[in-house]
């Protein structure tokens, strides 16, 4: 039997006692067993409540490697990671959240291209770049600056530029080629048109605009042949500052032949004025205009150019148009 310290009254009572003889406290088995065991170590009681310390402390010490392992070791020693992987993103490849090993690759951006309103995105992790911006178009004769995606205008269209209309064509807009109204169409006066100086004559006209009224021709004893002509200006309104002849020459068979001296198979002859309107010239004489003993008398002339006073000018072609203009030789 032991004695020990009543909870109550704190006086020394037996250890069997149920009740404190002084204060009457009823004792607690636990209690008195609890309180036996520290008085007394070497007990059944005091050996099984070492044992279970040793087992808790056993067990606190697994249970910390365990965790060491889990959550420290991974960060020193990679090969020995219980592996966690967090998902791949667009910038970064599977990942171990315990030691940081890398599985694959990234999954990349998936780009959605800018709009007007928003810039270019990435349409999983929402990542942007750049700058919102609307496809312009420039501005025309007729549209505003405008985006073609959204429609936004921006200022005013530029208008149209015109040109002036012409004996041709009608007003032209120089930047797009619109058209307005009509072409003002020629206004020939002496068969030159006053607007755009377009010359409107054919050989048939000829008689009415110069007359050749006397044309000569002799071969000298050279072989050079020397050509008298006189002139009339048919025009009743323009004075003749210039008449120029391309003058050919023919053989017996009728083939055009090349002066010997200067290879070439015409000769341009030029009258000089000026001749006023209805005026007859005096004699003008060329010698020696081209050499070559085949000629049998036969000439015409392939071009004629008259040059008026008033800069306008007349250009008459056509093969032998001098059948036309040589009044002795109708």
């Amino acid at each position: 039997m032991a004695l020990i310290e009543c909870p109550e009254c704190k006086r020394e009572i037996s250890d069997h006692a149920k009740t404190c003889p002084n204060c009457g406290y009823r004792q607690k088995r636990r209690t008195i067993i609890k309180t036996n065991i520290q008085k007394n170590d070497d007990s059944e009681e005091g050996i099984f409540l070492k044992n279970k310390k040793n087992i808790l402390i056993s067990i606190g010490i697994v249970l910390g490697i365990i965790l060491f392992y889990m959550f420290l070791c991974p960060r020193t020693i990679p090969g020995l990671c219980i592996h966690r992987f967090r998902d791949a993103s667009c910038e970064r490849p599977q990942t171990c959240s315990r030691c940081g090993l890398t599985v694959g690759e990234a999954l990349g951006h998936s780009w959605v291209a800018a709009t007007c309103t928003e810039p270019k995105h990435c349409s999983v992790c929402g990542i942007s770049e750049g700058e919102p911006a609307h496809r312009w178009v420039l501005a025309t004769c007729t549209e505003p600056k405008h985006c073609s995606v959204c429609g936004l205008t921006e200022g005013t269209a530029n208008g149209h530029h015109f040109s002036s209309a012409t004996c041709t064509s009608p007003k032209t807009c120089t930047v797009c080629g619109a058209t307005e109204g009509s072409a003002l169409g020629h206004n020939y006066v002496d068969y030159v048109c006053t607007r755009c100086g377009d010359c409107n004559v054919n050989r048939s006209d000829v008689p009415n605009i110069l007359d050749i009224s006397t044309l000569t021709y002799d071969v000298n004893s050279v072989g050079g042949i020397d050509l008298d002509m006189r002139f009339v200006n048919r025009s009743s309104t323009k004075t003749i500052n210039y008449i120029e002849l391309k003058t050919v020459f023919y053989n017996a068979v009728g083939d055009r032949i090349y002066c010997d001296i200067r290879r070439t198979d015409h000769v341009w002859l030029k009258v000089t004025g000026p001749i006023k309107p209805g005026e007859r010239t005096t004699t003008y004489s060329w010698d020696a205009v081209f050499y070559n003993y085949t000629f049998q008398g036969t000439m015409g002339f392939e071009e004629i150019i008259i040059t008026y006073s008033d800069g306008s000018q007349i250009t008459i072609e056509g093969e032998n148009v001098c059948s036309q203009a040589v009044v002795f030789w109708r």
